[in-house]
């Protein structure tokens, strides 16, 4: 089978046509001179102009030859023949440095790229256990930057690390941040065992678990004055952060009896905290008064400088101003605590009664009663209390309030001759208005002991779940 011949290539293609164009005109013009008569000059550049055929056709290769000559070439070259479309792309001409440099480049890029990694790269360190401000500092040493989330971990202690994103040992660059997650304070804790610290340790025993301190004078005479007699919640109750716990703190013994301070002419929160700090019990009431400014206390019994028994209860008045369409105060002194009760009802007010050692004074019997009869006036529906002697006994049953709600409660513990002191829950907002939302779980002294009349009664207010 006879070998096929390759195509030409458009170079060798345009020598061979200029050739045969060449030789198609100097035919031509031979031609065209043989019709006409020839002159002397004629013939000489005829002459001319065959000796330059010659000399031209010399000159170019036959067909055959130019390709024997296109391939010799190629061969010395290494560069043989190829279909055009293999050939798509690529840069013959290139030369062979500038491949090289190319080569070259790309290994220095990549031993670049590997040593800024081996440089700017850091290993996360395990910070577990440390404080966020400890595994801060060490992630700010080593150039990296941070972020914390905090969430509840049972069994970790608050501010903890509890693990870190990108984890311990994993390769991380200089500036990139890792995220703590830190163990957070719960927002329940357990109420400590306070007894027998005073006041202070109490209220940083407290502080350091979120709950607030918050102090009640009582008389005990088995507790030694500034130490703890009891506290609500009791230790060990879970409650929210932030709740307040009320602590009984001893002003001394209940054997002696104290002096009441004078009050008249404070304020109201001026005279509270001063009773109050002598270990009293103050319970204020307003009224219309034709005497003493309004605003001030203008009446009080016990009153100044008398000596009663420790966490007394100490009636006050604060004046209203005058005023001509209250109605008269009854007089219900020296009368029983029923015939006082009727009476004050029927003149269209709320009577309220407390108990108070006296052993001169029949015991039942009214002592003294707020506001006083004479000179004052009270709006209708106004509250009226007065004191009752127990003569010389000086500790009754305390009731057991559990499972009442907030306004039974007080009146509960009142009616007994205590100083009711409500402790509540932070979801109930106003516990003497909770009605049924709130009840009573816990209370200090407990129901059946025997307890100093006079004397606080605290009552845990909490919802019924």
């Amino acid at each position: 089978m006879a070998q096929q011949e390759k195509p030409m290539n458009a170079k060798k293609k345009r020598y061979i046509r200029f050739a045969k164009q060449a030789v198609k005109e100097s035919d031509t013009t031979a031609a065209e001179s043989a019709d006409a008569v020839p002159s002397e000059d004629d013939l000489v550049l005829t002459d001319q102009l065959d000796d330059l055929r010659s000399e031209l056709k010399s000159s170019l290769p036959e067909p055959e030859e130019f390709l024997s000559f296109e391939k010799a070439k190629a061969s010395e070259e290494g560069d043989e023949e190829t279909d055009p479309a293999s050939t798509a792309g690529r840069f013959p001409n290139a030369p062979r440095w500038l491949i090289r440099f190319g080569i070259i480049t790309s290994i220095i890029a990549a031993l670049v790229v590997v040593a800024l990694f081996l440089f700017f790269s850091v290993e996360v360190p395990d910070l577990r256990g440390y404080t966020a401000v400890e595994a801060s500092e060490q992630l700010t040493l080593l150039g990296l930057n941070f972020e914390i989330f905090e969430e509840e971990a049972p069994g970790i202690p608050a501010g903890q690390v509890i693990s870190t994103t990108p984890a311990a040992g994993e390769q991380t660059f200089r500036g990139a941040r890792v995220v703590m997650r830190v163990s957070a304070a719960s927002s329940r804790v357990s109420v400590p065992n306070l007894d027998g610290m005073n006041f202070e340790q109490a209220q940083t025993a407290l502080a350091n678990l979120r709950l607030t301190a918050e102090e009640v004078r009582t008389f005990d005479s088995t507790v030694p004055r500034g130490r703890v007699v009891g506290f609500l919640p009791t230790s060990g109750t879970q409650v929210a952060a932030g709740s307040v716990v009320k602590i009984l703190i001893s002003a001394g013994t209940t054997d002696a009896q104290v002096e009441v301070p004078s009050v008249l002419g404070l304020s109201e929160g001026t005279a509270r905290q001063a009773l109050a700090d002598a270990g009293f019990n103050p319970v204020f009431y307003q009224a219309a008064a034709s005497f003493g400014q309004q605003g001030e206390v203008v009446a009080q019994t016990p009153g100044g400088r008398n000596l009663v028994s420790p966490g007394s209860v100490v009636l006050l008045m604060v004046s209203t101003g005058n005023s001509t369409t209250d109605l008269s105060v009854p007089d219900i002194t020296n009368q029983s605590m029923t015939a006082a009760t009727t009476i004050i009802s029927q003149a269209g007010f709320v009577p309220e009664y407390f108990s108070m050692i006296d052993s001169t004074v029949a015991t039942g019997t009214v002592i003294s009663q707020m506001p006083p009869a004479e000179n004052t006036l009270l709006r209708a529906g106004g509250r009226l209390g007065f004191l009752v002697s127990s003569g010389d006994v000086t500790t009754v049953e305390v009731p057991s309030v559990l499972a009442l709600d907030a306004t039974a409660a007080i009146e509960a513990i009142s009616q007994r001759g205590f100083i009711p002191v409500l402790v509540s829950a932070p979801e109930l907002a106003n516990p003497e208005l909770a009605g049924g939302s709130g009840i009573i779980t816990q209370q200090f002294p407990a129901g059946g002991s025997r307890y100093h009349l006079g004397l606080p009664v605290l009552m845990y207010v909490s919802t019924q779940n």
